[in-house]
């Protein structure tokens, strides 16, 4: 009996070091900070992570618990301190614009996460979905106010331009200045792991936002969203849920780019947006219109790249020349000239690399490359973060200039754990 207990205590104590070891390995470039029930928050490197497992409800509950001071700072410095003072907006003007018409068209899950994320913090339910929604607030204060409309720049490359063929991606977010000034304290890696059948989801985001600018699945699906207002017009519908929440949801359910494409052509986008779907071994870029969605090829089998235009002759709009939507032009035919200067040597530090290229030079004039790392005085757009991902690998790369070097997320890892 003596024996018996000696030998399953060992046991015990070895299976212990054996989960220990792998959870380190798993984040091992993150330390753990907080727990709520199955919620984890991991500080690595200047960026949180907050790994969220269960029903919706709960992952809500497990967010705003985790979370609850950077939320309530994030809603401060966004809605009251940028955009509620910007003297555009009234709070009954928001509630019209933003609030209502998402509380009336999202699906389930993001009404169950928002209400779990209300019960920790404190804020109504109507305040995170206006924070959630954070992003189409900006978008009519633009509208209203003239500010630039459109940014953000992306790229692919697989095939016979990386190292191994599979697929790389490149990512800078050109946003408002304030957005890097809040990912400063509120940026976020999110993982959701719902136990409804769902795909588990990581993305980079905002404390207490619930969609994402950049996200991958665990079926190595990645997806990013760039601006294009300035090829349709900056339109936004009422009465269709919202693309950023749909463009979530999607990675929840799709495990293919085919399922992708299927899930835009059937929804009706309420803003222009350009998907950029990339998975292990191919990306496409879907434009997608609130009349139409068209899905763009590579012209050149291995390479595609994007900014802020459609590209796809069939809709016959004629795509603006610089200055217009933003140096659009510029942006992409740089990205993707820095790329095919590096042909059969792209993976993830040749990305790195070519990000550090500066979009404009110290005396103003353009570049070689796309990423405004240094503010400008003449213009308030900012490059955000930046994001590099292996979709088959299931890893991602995350910057946020000025503030953090790249960080990895080995997501597999986080998925399985």
């Amino acid at each position: 009996m003596r024996i018996k207990t000696t030998a399953a205590l060992a046991l015990a104590i070895a299976l212990m070091i054996f989960f220990s070891a792998c959870s380190a390995d798993a984040y091992e470039h993150c330390r753990r900070i907080k727990e709520y029930g199955k919620g984890r928050l991991y500080e690595c490197g200047g960026l949180k992570m907050a790994v969220l497992e269960g029903n919706y409800r709960e992952m809500g509950r497990q967010y705003g618990a985790l979370l609850k001071d950077d939320i309530l700072a994030f809603y401060r410095q966004m809605i009251e301190g940028f955009v509620l003072k910007s003297g555009l907006f009234s709070e009954d003007d928001l509630r019209r614009l933003v609030v209502d018409p998402a509380i009336r068209t999202q699906a389930k899950r993001q009404s169950e996460l928002l209400k779990g994320l209300s019960e920790k913090t404190g804020l109504s339910f109507e305040k995170h979905v206006l924070l959630n929604s954070n992003v189409q607030a900006i978008m009519y204060l633009r509208k209203i106010g003239s500010g630039n409309a459109t940014a953000c720049t992306s790229m692919a490359a697989w095939g016979d331009y990386t190292v191994n063929g599979r697929t790389y991606t490149a990512r800078n977010l050109d946003f408002p200045a304030i957005y890097r000034e809040v990912a400063k304290t509120a940026g976020l890696v999110l993982v959701m792991k719902p136990n409804d059948g769902s795909n588990s989801v990581a993305g980079v985001c905002n404390a207490g936002m619930i969609n994402f600018f950049d996200a991958m699945n665990d079926k190595g699906l990645y997806v990013e969203g760039n601006n294009a207002a300035d090829s349709e017009g900056l339109v936004i519908y009422s009465d269709r849920s919202a693309i950023f929440d749909e463009g979530t949801n999607i990675l929840f359910d799709a495990d293919t780019i085919e399922a992708v494409e299927g899930r835009l052509r059937t929804i009706r986008a309420s803003y222009p947006l350009i998907f950029l779907c990339a998975g292990p071994a191919t990306a496409h870029y879907f434009e997608n219109g609130t009349t139409d969605v068209k899905k763009r090829v590579a012209r050149e089998d291995g390479l595609i790249s994007a900014a802020n235009q459609f590209l796809e002759p069939s809709w016959h709009i004629l795509p603006l020349k610089n200055p217009g939507a933003w140096y659009s032009e510029a942006r992409q035919s740089r990205l993707e000239a820095l790329a095919k200067a590096n042909k059969g040597r792209i993976q993830e530090e040749t990305l790195m690399k070519i990000l550090d290229e500066r979009l404009f030079n110290e005396d103003g004039s353009l570049g070689k490359g796309v990423s405004v790392i240094e503010k400008l005085p003449k213009d308030d757009e900012v490059t955000v973060h930046q994001v590099i991902t292996c979709p088959a690998a299931r890893k991602m790369w995350v910057r946020i200039p000025t503030h953090t070097g790249w960080i990895f997320f080995d997501l597999k890892k986080v998925f399985q754990n």
